[in-house]
């Protein structure tokens, strides 16, 4: 795991710092994991985080289910419930995916009694692109060609040595995932470059209601954005205040377009959309997304 910083009283130690805290605090009043899942992306990428796609699932005992998951793109600005049927097909994505082989490796240090089973991270690494890039799994070389550039996996266990943990070690999957140039870096969790990026982040007595961001191109002539709300803050016109603030932000950075990709089923951020006057043609390669649109230059 990387280390962590010498002092907390810096930018990247408070972050880690509030986002300990909230979390602590949505475990304590009992949160579904679907919006907290969704919240804890939406405060990394109020961080500065550039994350591209979040997952977190685990395996159940369940006859038909092998297991659940919650999957978060940012293009999407969803969160994608998902549950696993056993099979051949569910065993075989375990077996291929990083994930899978971090649980083998819990699985064979529960009850060795050697100091690796102490380890309570197991934690894989890997570069999606550039000369160090390492695809020695089938989805990461498909996360490549989608464009990600580095990509982080951990198991976070139940209990010290598995000690009455009934996952025996295996606990929570986790795989973070990012399309940034030059992948995730320390740096990029303090700062953002304000030339073409942007981050908002929506507040109420120190509880994050939602964040919105763009991204944009080197040239800046259209940037990528994102925006998320609490789902129990949804329908109070929060998002909609985000994004005319980042509407007007990038208007004033020099960008000339802001883009990004909507469920087709997301009735109100399509709604939205069309009041902050974006233009929504259908997308040609999925049915399942619109891709929005709104030029600034005549704003």
């Amino acid at each position: 795991m990387p280390p962590l910083p010498d002092s907390f009283d810096g930018r990247l130690g408070r972050n880690i710092i509030e986002l300990h805290v909230w979390a602590v605090g949505e475990g304590l009043r009992g949160t579904e994991a679907a919006p907290l899942f969704d919240g804890l992306c939406q405060r990394l990428i109020g961080a500065g985080v550039p994350l591209w796609r979040g997952f977190a699932g685990m395996r159940t005992l369940h006859p038909q289910w092998g297991g659940y998951g919650y999957t978060w793109w940012r293009q999407l600005n969803a969160i994608q419930p998902q549950q696993f049927e056993r099979g051949n097909e569910y065993e075989q994505g375990i077996l291929t995916s990083p994930i899978g082989h971090l649980i083998r490796l819990a699985e064979a240090r529960t009850g060795t009694g050697s100091p690796d089973e102490a380890e309570p991270w197991l934690h894989l690494r890997r570069r999606l692109a550039g000369p160090d890039a390492q695809l020695d799994f089938p989805s990461l070389a498909e996360f490549a060609a989608a464009g990600a550039t580095d990509y982080f996996a951990e198991i976070v266990r139940f209990g010290a040595k598995g000690e009455g943990d009934p996952s025996r070690g295996t606990g929570i999957g986790y795989s973070f995932i990012t399309d940034r140039p030059g992948g995730f870096t320390d740096a990029r969790l303090s700062h953002l470059d304000y030339s073409r990026e942007m981050a908002l982040v929506a507040q109420h007595d120190g509880m994050t209601l939602g964040v919105a961001r763009y991204s944009a191109d080197p040239d800046r002539r259209s940037a990528e954005f994102a925006v998320a709300v609490r789902s129990d803050w949804h329908g109070r016109r929060v998002g909609q205040l985000l994004m005319a603030r980042l509407i007007e932000a990038a208007q004033q950075s020099g960008i000339s377009e802001l883009v990004g990709l909507v469920l087709r089923e997301n009735n109100p951020m399509l709604n939205m959309c069309r009041k902050l006057g974006f233009s929504i043609p259908p997308e040609p390669n999925d049915a399942a997304v619109l891709r929005v649109r709104k030029s600034l230059a005549s704003v």
